[in-house]
């Protein structure tokens, strides 16, 4: 798109499109409440047809079972169930096109049902909030929170501490840009192989002393080509032991890009 129009223009369509984005990422945690809510027995009125105002009530509430996000960071929980409540006006006028973009900023600016401008909700912010869809939805749909996922989520929604009015989490380093770290496996006399996750992450943290995020990736060396396992270092576990055919699940899938969990093999080409 870049080459065919002006930066101006790009920036235009951009700032035009951003709110799309934003709108999307209520609705994926808009459904996830509805299940939330299921969960932790709580009905709608009108059976399978939640109003958002019913859902807004009960977000006020921090209702809601949402494992493994309502139950192992209930402090996240409480602030994304502010955030919905707190932004349902900015949905809606968003649906029903009352809303306005500043092109030069970014900013969305909605209106309430009196038609009074709500308080306008940044460029950044916008894309904070898709950015804890997406993590909700990661974590949520593997069962696990990972180290990362937290981390991830408690920055992003600090962040939006304006907004949602929580105290800020502390001791939430913000995620930066992971570092990938190659190392080899060890091949066993018993002809299984050992990872050791530790040793590769305490001298990849030796030396990037202000990283958070580590992607490990281990190359195992056979008669048959070479394997390859990654995970993400934080989260793996010290040391393991397995066949190559048999990969272990030590530590449950956590969402990451190309990383999909502690280990997935594949043969290198």
């Amino acid at each position: 798109m870049s080459d065919d129009m002006s930066a101006g223009a790009v920036a235009s369509t951009v700032a035009k499109l951003r709110p799309l984005l934003f709108g999307a990422a209520f609705k994926v945690i808009d459904l996830t409440l509805e299940v939330a809510l299921a969960r932790a027995g709580h009905g709608s009125r009108q059976p399978g047809r939640w109003t958002i105002a019913e859902k807004v009530g009960l977000a006020r509430l921090y209702a809601g079972d949402l494992p493994p996000v309502s139950d192992t960071f209930q402090d996240g929980w409480q602030r994304l169930c502010s955030l919905y409540a707190g932004w349902e006006e900015v949905r809606h006028s968003l649906v029903h096109r009352a809303a306005a973009v500043d092109v030069a900023t970014g900013q969305l600016v909605g209106k309430d049902r009196a038609g009074n401008s709500l308080v306008p909700v940044s460029a950044a912010d916008q894309e904070q909030f898709a950015r804890i869809a997406v993590e909700m939805f990661a974590a949520v749909s593997v069962g696990v929170l990972t180290a990362r996922n937290r981390r991830r989520l408690a920055c992003r929604l600090n962040r939006l501490m304006t907004h949602h009015g929580h105290g800020v989490l502390a001791d939430e380093a913000a995620p930066g840009t992971a570092i990938h770290v190659l190392a080899s496996l060890e091949r066993l006399p018993n002809d299984s192989w050992k990872i050791d996750a530790q040793t590769a992450f305490d001298r990849a943290r030796g030396v990037f002393q202000e990283a958070t995020e580590f992607n490990g990736k281990f190359v195992a060396s056979t008669s048959m080509g070479d394997r390859v396992f990654h995970c993400m270092l934080e989260d793996a576990p010290s040391s393991a032991e397995f066949d190559l055919d048999d990969p272990p699940d030590l530590n449950r899938p956590g969402f990451d890009g190309d990383f999909f969990g502690w280990c997935s093999h594949a043969a290198l080409a």
